[in-house]
């Protein structure tokens, strides 16, 4: 478990190039001057919704981070975040009764869901969030029944999870499928389950924006030019080779429903075993729906249905288990005394080598190497100036968090869509794929300052519509009317 974790952990590391890191940071920074808490956008010109900084808590302390202890610090922590994650996701499977190859098996593969959405951002808490609120809920049935203290646990992490992360809803809808599933089993601790949900419910309210969180929260998933135009919402094309894990971690865990519900119809019923649950199988269609729905939601599979995913793996390979077992005994009856040791030195060697192998991906001058490769670094003092002086600048929309970050302001778009609303991200994607009315799209908004990749179509339309290059990269062109 410690070499998975490790190379977990080495995979997950990420230059922070993110295209919303830069707009997370200065959020941060917002939030710690007071400013971000006012309900008005400090960085475009076409926001039409109230800015709220929902993810205030954890952007602070990225930006905190960040200006004391550069970008590397921040890769380093959001790739231990994710590994922690899957850590807890292993405790869990121990708890169920799983041995430790199919918990390790279940672990990689849960983590490969990941591997589409990992980057440096506070996302990578969802992974956390899921996985404790799970292993508390099975700790809970599992030992004492501690009603009081559930309920008290669930209650402090939503305050805490509401003002860091916007996917709170999902520990409601976690509560709610254990409370259905327990209601199937006929087992009366569904009313527990219910008053932590509704606890939950209230006690999400205790943030700077009272019930408004809620609608700022559902806005992406329930936005239809979201899910179309943005790529990490867009329904994910389950053919890619990058969704090969997502593919077999909902085969494994269907089969495990399956063979579930199967059991349990002939009475072979268990409150916390290997079996899964009535919840189990809720929260793995949850999951299925979530996935299939939007790209960025393919990661909660691997965390949200572990146990159905560790029982076909445990299913698949019981035989291969109970001769590894058997070889297992007999090398442990006559190993050297000191194998302990020798194990101990070997992870602490594995760790050195993957901790330096880790540190040439995230380093400060890889950090700068990966920063210029996506964005237009080299121009950025001329868009500085740009900004200053007056105009109405139209930009990429995965450039927005690098612009905002170096003060190149106010912007057309960012990746705070639920601020812009989907008129705007309508209008950005007219424009972009140069679709019927762009061009009266953007004068009627007055555009006349385009920052732009400099092999767009827009950027050659703008040209040759007499449109003057003021300053350009590698990357991108700045274009003025």
């Amino acid at each position: 478990l410690f070499l998975t974790l490790s190379l977990a952990w080495f995979l997950a590391l990420r230059p922070a190039v993110d295209p919303d890191y830069g707009w997370h940071i200065e959020n941060g920074r917002r939030v710690l001057d007071g400013s971000a808490f006012a309900g008005r956008d400090l960085y475009s010109w076409t926001a039409s919704n109230e800015w709220i900084v929902h993810e205030w808590l954890i952007e602070a302390a990225m930006s905190i981070v960040h200006d004391s202890l550069g970008a590397t610090t921040n890769s380093i922590l959001a790739a231990l975040v994710s590994t922690v994650a899957f850590f807890i996701v292993a405790m869990r499977l121990r708890g169920r009764g799983f041995d430790w190859l199919t918990t390790n098996v279940a672990v990689a593969l849960g983590f490969l869901c990941t591997m589409m959405s990992t980057g440096v951002r506070p996302q990578m808490l969802e992974l956390v969030y899921l996985a404790a609120v799970l292993l508390l809920i099975d700790r809970h049935r599992a030992l004492s029944r501690r009603d009081g203290y559930l309920i008290a646990v669930i209650v402090t992490g939503m305050v805490l999870w509401v003002n860091t992360h916007g996917s709170f809803p999902l520990l409601i809808a976690i509560l709610g499928a254990c409370t259905v599933g327990a209601v199937l089993d006929r087992d009366g601790i569904w009313r527990v389950y219910a008053i932590a949900a509704v606890s939950a419910t209230v006690a999400a309210l205790v943030n700077p924006w009272g019930f408004d969180i809620y609608s700022f929260a559902t806005q992406s998933i329930t936005s239809q030019p979201t899910l179309q135009s943005i790529d990490e919402w867009k329904r994910p094309r389950l053919v890619s080779g990058s969704l090969l894990p997502f593919n077999i971690a909902v085969i494994l865990a269907g089969i495990a429903a399956v063979a579930s519900l199967a059991r349990r119809s002939h009475g072979a019923a268990s409150r916390i075993a290997t079996l899964p649950t009535q919840a189990d199988v809720l929260i793995f269609l949850g999951m299925l729906f979530l996935g299939i729905t939007s790209g960025r939601h393919v990661m909660l599979m691997g965390v949200g249905s572990a146990p159905l995913i560790a029982w076909s793996i445990a299913s698949v390979v019981k035989q291969w288990k109970k001769s590894l077992a058997e070889k297992n005994q007999s090398v442990a009856a006559n190993s050297h005394p000191g194998k302990d040791i020798i194990n101990v030195v070997a992870a602490a060697l594995v760790s050195i080598a993957i901790a330096m192998t880790g540190w040439e991906v995230v380093k400060p001058v890889a950090q700068e190497r990966a920063l210029g490769a996506r964005y237009p670094v080299g121009m950025i003092n001329e868009l500085r100036a740009l900004s200053v002086s007056p105009g109405k600048m139209f930009n990429e929309y995965s450039w927005g968090g690098f612009l905002i970050a170096n003060s190149v302001t106010p912007v057309f778009i960012d990746g705070r869509s639920e601020v812009y609303g989907d008129a705007q991200l309508v209008r950005y994607g007219r424009i972009v794929r140069l679709s019927p009315r762009w061009r009266e799209t953007m004068d009627s908004l007055g555009v006349n300052v385009a920052v732009i990749r400099r092999d767009a179509p827009l950027a050659k339309s703008l040209e040759q519509a007499g449109w003057k290059r003021v300053a350009s990269d590698s990357i991108g062109v700045a274009l003025v009317r």
